[in-house]
């Protein structure tokens, strides 16, 4: 799952998955990754990642709008690095249509 949230409104604007998730999974990954990125330990980060299990969530904050982040849910074996190269090449196209 790929999902655009706000990080002022810890809100998911928009969501694409195989599955509609229920609203509440929505709430919980834009909160986490609120929490995550506006952490006073890590003043300006800009990805934050969580492994758990069979799941590892990555957030990367949008360089040309600090409050967007795009969430994404992938497997456990999901190549971190190629992930934020295209979460931060998509947030880039996102910016430049705005």
């Amino acid at each position: 799952m790929v999902a655009l949230a706000d990080l002022s409104t810890r809100l998911v604007l928009c969501a694409a998955c195989s599955d509609k998730p229920p609203q509440e999974r929505l709430d919980r990954l834009s909160i986490r990754a609120a929490d995550l990125l506006a952490r006073p330990s890590l003043p300006g980060a800009d990805v934050a990642s969580v492994v758990a299990g069979s799941c590892t969530e990555v957030f990367v904050r949008s360089a040309a709008d600090a409050d967007d982040v795009l969430c994404c849910v992938c497997g456990p074996n999901v190549d971190i690095s190629e992930l934020v190269r295209r979460a931060r090449r998509g947030l880039a196209d996102l910016a430049a249509r705005r």
